[in-house]
């Protein structure tokens, strides 16, 4: 009887904590996250001549798949003051850490094609480090299907756009992006509106790869809060948390 009474009283505290913004996060100022949007697919679609930051630095992942770009000073410039033994900055050499462990997961765990490489300074694939300001939290650029393509991810993840931040927020905008590269090997979202499906999925795969991360909780208060609940094909903020 006892057992009877508290099960729905526990799922009404359940709830009501996920529908109520968290106290330490009251910073948070929510917006898209990805750049892997509508507007985007439509626009790298159609423009073959995407320009790519440039950027003075670069090393090769561990595993050797990636290569990361970035900077040490200017408006774009990573935190090389934290860095390896042998100089490295962290921050650039774990983005290449959890890039590896996207590939690994995807392609040699769960069976995925691995996406192409564009051979453009190397036979790797391409992460670039850029300030986004709160903006975004990273994208996945390419020209058109099944075409190489190439990740773009912020230099620090430190403003209230932010939910995450840090080395964290780095890791899951990493490997979010990865599958997004993946997907776009496959074939772009079919109607083009269905990219709620691939967000899903990239959110999806950040909590497969770093479970104790959980940035998407930021986004399921919008989904709770909906009415009505929203739709699968809601291509709104609320598709990070559904």
């Amino acid at each position: 009887m006892i057992v009877t009474l508290r099960t729905p009283i526990l799922v009404i505290v359940l709830f009501s904590y996920l529908v109520s913004p968290s106290p330490l996060k009251a910073e948070f100022d929510p917006h898209i996250k990805c750049g892997f949007n509508e507007g985007n697919l439509l626009n790298k679609a159609a423009n073959s001549s995407v320009t790519r930051p440039i950027l003075t630095h670069n090393l090769i992942s561990q595993d050797g798949w990636f290569k990361i770009h970035y900077n040490v000073s200017g408006p774009d410039a990573i935190d090389a003051t934290d860095s390896l033994p042998d100089g490295t900055p962290r921050f650039a050499y774990e983005a290449g850490i959890a890039a590896d462990s996207a590939y690994h997961v995807l392609v040699d765990i769960l069976g995925f094609q691995a996406p192409v490489t564009d051979n453009i300074d190397g036979p790797q694939y391409d992460i670039y480090i850029k300030d986004y300001h709160g903006t975004l939290y990273g994208e996945t650029l390419f020209t058109a299907t099944n075409q190489p393509a190439y990740l773009v991810v912020d230099n620090n993840f430190s403003e209230n756009g932010y939910y995450t931040h840090g080395l964290q927020a780095l890791r899951v905008t990493v490997v979010h992006e990865f599958f997004h590269m993946v997907q776009v090997h496959y074939s772009l979202p079919s109607p083009i509106s269905y990219q709620y499906w691939f967000e899903m999925s990239s959110v999806w795969f950040e909590e497969y790869c770093y479970p104790d991360v959980n940035d998407y909780l930021a986004y399921t208060v919008y989904v709770f809060n909906s009415n009505p609940m929203p739709r699968l094909n809601d291509d709104s903020i609320r598709m990070y948390g559904q």
